[in-house]
Protein backbone atom coordinates (compact mmCIF):
# COMPACT_ATOMS: atom_id res chain seq x y z
CA UNK A 1 0.00 0.00 0.00
CA UNK A 2 2.74 2.17 0.72
CA UNK A 3 4.33 2.09 -2.65
CA UNK A 4 0.71 2.55 -3.83
CA UNK A 5 0.21 5.97 -1.92
CA UNK A 6 3.26 7.11 -3.02
CA UNK A 7 2.31 6.78 -6.97
CA UNK A 8 -1.08 8.11 -6.37
CA UNK A 9 0.59 11.30 -4.77
CA UNK A 10 3.28 11.69 -7.65
CA UNK A 11 0.32 11.38 -9.66
CA UNK A 12 -1.29 14.41 -8.18
CA UNK A 13 1.57 16.28 -8.25
CA UNK A 14 2.15 16.52 -11.94
CA UNK A 15 -1.45 17.00 -12.29
CA UNK A 16 -0.86 19.96 -10.19
CA UNK A 17 2.31 21.01 -12.25
CA UNK A 18 0.15 21.05 -15.42
CA UNK A 19 -2.86 23.22 -14.01
CA UNK A 20 -0.45 25.70 -12.73
CA UNK A 21 1.39 25.93 -15.83
CA UNK A 22 -1.26 25.47 -18.04
CA UNK A 23 -2.56 28.36 -15.44
CA UNK A 24 0.24 30.74 -16.33
CA UNK A 25 0.05 29.97 -20.19
CA UNK A 26 -3.79 31.26 -20.46
CA UNK A 27 -2.70 34.50 -18.29
CA UNK A 28 0.47 35.07 -20.81
CA UNK A 29 -2.44 34.40 -23.60
CA UNK A 30 -4.93 36.62 -22.39
CA UNK A 31 -2.24 39.70 -22.09
CA UNK A 32 -1.10 39.07 -25.70
CA UNK A 33 -3.81 41.04 -27.50
CA UNK A 34 -2.56 42.33 -30.93
CA UNK A 35 -0.97 39.09 -31.95
CA UNK A 36 -3.63 36.48 -31.97
CA UNK A 37 -1.96 33.92 -33.92
CA UNK A 38 0.62 33.85 -30.78
CA UNK A 39 -2.44 33.78 -28.44
CA UNK A 40 -3.91 30.90 -29.98
CA UNK A 41 -1.14 29.08 -29.83
CA UNK A 42 -0.59 29.71 -26.01
CA UNK A 43 -3.89 28.85 -25.80
CA UNK A 44 -3.62 25.42 -27.62
CA UNK A 45 -0.18 25.07 -25.63
CA UNK A 46 -2.71 25.77 -21.86
CA UNK A 47 -5.33 23.07 -23.39
CA UNK A 48 -3.09 20.50 -23.85
CA UNK A 49 -1.46 20.63 -19.97
CA UNK A 50 -5.06 20.94 -18.85
CA UNK A 51 -5.85 17.42 -20.55
CA UNK A 52 -2.49 16.07 -19.28
CA UNK A 53 -3.53 16.98 -15.66
CA UNK A 54 -7.68 15.68 -15.86
CA UNK A 55 -5.64 12.41 -17.53
CA UNK A 56 -3.95 12.23 -14.05
CA UNK A 57 -7.30 12.31 -12.36
CA UNK A 58 -7.57 16.40 -11.51
CA UNK A 59 -11.18 16.55 -12.51
CA UNK A 60 -10.90 20.54 -11.99
CA UNK A 61 -8.87 20.98 -14.98
CA UNK A 62 -11.96 19.64 -17.21
CA UNK A 63 -13.55 22.79 -16.54
CA UNK A 64 -10.84 24.43 -18.26
CA UNK A 65 -10.52 22.25 -21.07
CA UNK A 66 -14.19 22.73 -22.06
CA UNK A 67 -13.85 26.57 -21.70
CA UNK A 68 -10.59 26.43 -23.91
CA UNK A 69 -12.30 24.45 -26.01
CA UNK A 70 -15.06 26.48 -26.94
CA UNK A 71 -12.71 29.43 -27.42
CA UNK A 72 -10.36 27.89 -29.96
CA UNK A 73 -13.49 26.89 -31.74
Amino acid sequence: PHVQELNTQSRNDQAQSYFKQAEALEVAAKRTKFAPRKKKETQREALELYKMAVSLGMTEAQAKVQELEKDLG
